[in-house]
């Protein structure tokens, strides 16, 4: 489920126990908020490595990383991308 406006685009995602989002980089300002199970948000460094991660349970909000982060299921779960992209024009 998406929802898509000039300057803030919401995204609603499912994952399976296991399942993941790709390694990807972060176009802007960015949160991300648990509505069921649990996730792990893992920033990477420039060349793939492993520099944190963050366990986020149901009804915790976390900050995407500025730069390449992915985010892992440790349970059936579902969470909203709320995003600003950058640079905002207005």
């Amino acid at each position: 489920v998406e929802l898509d406006d000039e300057h803030l685009r919401m995204t609603g995602i499912g994952l399976a126990a296991g399942a993941e989002l790709p390694a990807h980089d972060n176009p802007g300002e960015a949160v991300l908020q648990v509505l069921r199970g649990h996730v792990r948000l893992v920033t990477l460094s420039t060349d793939g490595t492993e520099v944190r991660s963050i366990d986020l349970a149901a009804g915790l909000l976390g900050r995407i990383p500025d730069g390449r982060h992915r985010v892992e299921a440790l349970e059936p779960s579902a969470f909203l991308l709320t995003a600003l992209p950058l640079p905002l024009e207005g």
